[in-house]
Order: structure tokens, then C-alpha cells, then sequence
């Protein structure tokens, strides 16, 4: 096991070190590490390797594993599912940095921190056994595909029935990743899409980030 998933593993197991962290101190470190996240294992890992006041990337990859970690700390999560992981995690099981690894791969691969807690809402739901691990993972590769805005529109057309106006240039690239299907209706001979509708792996998605965003 690598060195990186090893202090990330380390790291989801001991939540309590930064459940009170404030996402302002998460979002706003720059050259100089806050005194109150150097114990984290993945901040000491990384200051360990880089000069973060050089490095504006790994600056900002720690970032955005520090606000999954946050959102995980925080989350309603089954303490007892989280209770195995923390058994598995001293017993170096494979099915635990399994989930580790896919869980660091997508972060690092992610280009804005609202996919970090996306990404935490998916591991909480993995973890409460909501879905299961292929579910998680493609979930996670949806989601790597994804422009935010985009992400936003899925959630609106998902709560509206009726009167909404759709970006159609969004719309046509959920429906090329599997989260949307088009309504269409017949003008004259000749077919229109006129509405979009979730698909069930989309209607999963959304209610895992509002279900999430609501607790």
C-alpha cells in the first residue's frame, strides 16, 4: 500500500480531527499550514513531500481532500460501518483501501471543490451501505465528467415538473453520460426534443447530494 492512501485512510478513520475545523480555514490556507490541521495524517504526508508555498497544485489537492475529510467527519454516517473500516484500516484489508484508493484517485483527477463534497456524499452513502462499491465508482467516474453547472441543472430539472427551461447544451451532455433521456414530441412531421427527464442512475444521484446537502 502507497504511502498517499495509507495517510488517507488514516485520515477518514480519525474524523475527530477535523470535525471542528471550519471550511473557511480549509478554503483560505495558503504558503502557511493552520496549527490546527498539521496533525491530519494527509497534511503531514504532503508537507512531508512539498513546498506548498511553490506548489499552488498540491496546495490545492490538499484542499480538496481536507474538505472531503471535513464533509465526512460531519456527515450522518453509520458509526458502526465506519467502526469496520477503522477495523480494516489496522488489519491492512484490501477492501477497505480498495475504496481508499478509488476515493484519492478521483479527488486528485477533480478540478473544483464542490466535486470533493459530491465525492463525500458518495463514500458517506457507500459507507451506509446506500450503494454499493461498483454503484460508488460509477458514480465517481459520472462525476469526473461533469461541468458543475451542469450538476446544478440535473438537480433543478429533477425538482421541477413543469415550466422549466432547459440549457439544452447542458442537458445534451447529461444525456451523453447516462443522467438524462429526452422527451420527444412530433411538429409537423418531424421530431423535437421538448423535455428531459432524470434516468434512474440520475434520480440515485441527485438524492444522495440533496439528501446529503439537507443533514
Amino acid at each position: 500500500m502507497d504511502d498517499i492512501s495509507k495517510s488517507m485512510a488514516e485520515s477518514i478513520i480519525s474524523n475527530e480531527l477535523i470535525q471542528d475545523i471550519s471550511e473557511d480555514i480549509i478554503d483560505n490556507f495558503s504558503i502557511d499550514i493552520p496549527a490546527v490541521i498539521r496533525d491530519i495524517p494527509i497534511v503531514k504526508y504532503t508537507v512531508s513531500l512539498y513546498s506548498l508555498g511553490s506548489n499552488i497544485i498540491k496546495r490545492f489537492e490538499l484542499k480538496k481532500q481536507l474538505l472531503f475529510l471535513k464533509i465526512l467527519a460531519n456527515g450522518n454516517v453509520n458509526e458502526k460501518e465506519l467502526g469496520k473500516r477503522k477495523e480494516a484500516y489496522h488489519r491492512n484489508e484490501k477492501w477497505f483501501y480498495k475504496e481508499v484508493e478509488s476515493v484519492s484517485l478521483f479527488i486528485s483527477r477533480s478540478n473544483d471543490l464542490n466535486k470533493s463534497k459530491i465525492q463525500a456524499y458518495l463514500y458517506i452513502s457507500l459507507i451506509n451501505k446506500k450503494i454499493n462499491y461498483e454503484q460508488f465508482v460509477e458514480y465517481l467516474q459520472i462525476l469526473d465528467l461533469m461541468m458543475v453547472d451542469d450538476i446544478n441543472e440535473l438537480i433543478s430539472i429533477g425538482s421541477h415538473t413543469e415550466n422549466k427551461k432547459y440549457d439544452s447544451s447542458r442537458c445534451f451532455r447529461l444525456m451523453s453520460l447516462g443522467m438524462l433521456a429526452g422527451g420527444i414530441t412530433m411538429y409537423c412531421g418531424e421530431s423535437e426534443i421538448d423535455k428531459f427527464y432524470l434516468t434512474p442512475l440520475a434520480r440515485g444521484f441527485c438524492n444522495i447530494v440533496l439528501e446529503n446537502q439537507q443533514s
